[in-house]
């Protein structure tokens, strides 16, 4: 009824890619995108509808930009840096888990971060 409603193809992109349905979730978070380029969330999403597709750096690349738009969000930092482990980005990765360790100090998610962090660091 509206296709000029962004949250209206983000939704159906999150839907799609809940079935599996990596390339229609992609079609629908990049228009969700071209008509909410501050989206944060729609950015997050492709980023991980990119990386089950197996694009890792497509997701990267979607998570630089929802860190752009919002750098004090930890979880974006996280995933960035599960992402950049997997293609071998093994510095990048511990960069990015540990600015997520400092934003979520004292948050439910600080410990999750913190474990990626340890075990990419190895033993201590």
């Amino acid at each position: 009824l509206d296709p000029g409603h962004a949250w209206s193809w983000q939704g159906r992109g999150t839907a799609r890619e809940a079935k599996g349905d990596h390339d229609g979730a992609i079609a629908d978070l990049s228009r969700a995108i071209d008509l909410d380029p501050v989206n944060k969330d729609a950015w997050s999403q492709r980023a991980w509808a990119r990386f089950r597709k197996g694009d890792a750096r497509g997701g990267i690349s979607d998570l630089t930009q929802a860190i752009t738009l919002d750098p004090d969000n930890a979880r974006f930092w996280s995933d960035r840096g599960i992402m950049r482990e997997m293609v071998g980005e093994r510095s990048g990765a511990i960069a990015d888990h540990a600015r997520a360790v400092s934003l979520s100090e004292g948050t439910a998610d600080a410990p999750e971060f913190r474990a990626r962090l340890w075990r990419l660091r190895g033993p201590w």
